[in-house]
């Protein structure tokens, strides 16, 4: 399995299994993954597979983005 390869090198690097989208084939291959857990077309090996690396299938949401930590530094700074 040469994506799941790449999936275990991406979180030794990045110290999760959220790889974007838009990460080429490997953010599409986990995406796939994910949209099959979800209408329950994934294997149990599989799931197994992808659970032991720390794979998560639903993402939490961002609740800052980048500007919004800005201003709170901004914020923390004034007052």
């Amino acid at each position: 399995m040469a994506r799941f390869d790449e999936l275990v090198d991406y979180k030794n690097e990045n110290g999760d299994c959220s790889v974007p989208y838009n990460q080429g084939p490997l953010g599409k291959w986990v995406s796939k993954q994910r949209f099959f857990y979800k209408k329950g077309k994934l294997s149990d090996e599989r799931i197994d597979f992808l659970e032991s690396v720390g794979f998560e299938w639903v993402l939490r949401e961002q609740t800052h983005t980048k500007s919004s930590w800005k201003f709170d530094e901004q914020w923390k700074t004034r007052f």
